[in-house]
């Protein structure tokens, strides 16, 4: 019995296909999308709002509670013809790579954004004149032509070094 995709749709974005699916064959579509600009990033749905107290979060969907990961909003769904049936298959836009331990691993496409600034220790001490050190680590996901860092504190000494950033502005309020 032959299975034919006959289109595929992501958001508004409407394909016509007619590809028959051999037997028994892992098949690899690559399409070029644009993530709306709506959506959201990527994040556990119980940060998705703002904490209600100490160790009390505000899940938006009860329906959410106790699931290991935020559901993958980011689906296409094929539009396949089996036996002269149609059928409409949600399927979630993922990326495979290969593990040296794991092997194939399929994880799904994550909204991220153009960068991200962490502590690199996660514990900061104060000294004893009560000013800090402490390391950024900044990565960004695209090329940034000109960026801007600000960091916000009441320490007029503010002092930071940056290493390796190119082109990029930095401003103490």
């Amino acid at each position: 019995m032959p299975v034919i995709i006959s289109g595929v749709k992501f958001g508004l974005n409407d394909s016509s296909v007619n590809m028959r699916i051999p037997f028994d064959t892992l098949l690899t579509i690559e399409h070029e999308l644009s993530i709306p600009p709506y959506e959201q990033f990527t994040q556990p749905y119980w940060l998705q709002i703002a904490h209600a107290g100490k160790d009390v979060f505000n899940i938006p969907n009860d329906t959410l509670l106790g699931l290991p990961e935020t559901p993958d909003n980011l689906n296409i769904t094929l539009k396949l013809k089996i036996n002269d049936i149609d059928y409409s298959v949600p399927v979630p836009l993922s990326y495979k790579k290969t593990d040296p331990v794991k092997g194939d691993v399929v994880e799904q496409l994550r909204i991220v954004p153009d960068v991200t600034v962490a502590f690199s220790n996660g514990l900061i001490m104060a000294n004893a004149d009560g000013s800090l050190q402490a390391e950024l680590r900044i990565h960004a996901y695209k090329d940034i032509k000109d960026g801007q860092l600000l960091i916000q504190g009441g320490n007029p000494t503010l002092m930071p070094v940056i290493k390796g950033l190119n082109s990029a502005r930095l401003q103490i309020l």
